[in-house]
């Protein structure tokens, strides 16, 4: 599988698995699947997503019964919403 347009950056990602010439994004698991061994051993390196999933953020506040705007407040580099989460 060759070539780097499968996904673009704007996609959601968790984690970007890269090879030579490719990209592999958490919403491209079929594409990694079929993807044939010899052109994944040559694996370069783990990059992580250049934005934050706000929408799981927002989730995972929600879950513990906190307000889920906190949320945004992590992605602006404050910590006061990471201590309500402990």
């Amino acid at each position: 599988m060759g070539g780097g347009g499968l996904s673009g950056p704007g996609l959601c990602r968790d984690i970007v698995l890269s090879v030579p010439g490719q990209k592999f994004y958490a919403t491209l698991l079929p594409a990694l699947a079929a993807t044939g061994t010899d052109e994944l051993i040559r694996f370069k390196h783990l990059e992580q997503p250049k934005e934050w999933n706000l929408p799981a953020l927002k989730a995972l506040f929600e879950l513990f019964g906190l307000a889920p705007g906190l949320a945004q407040l992590i992605t602006q580099g404050k910590d006061d919403s990471i201590q309500a989460l402990q």
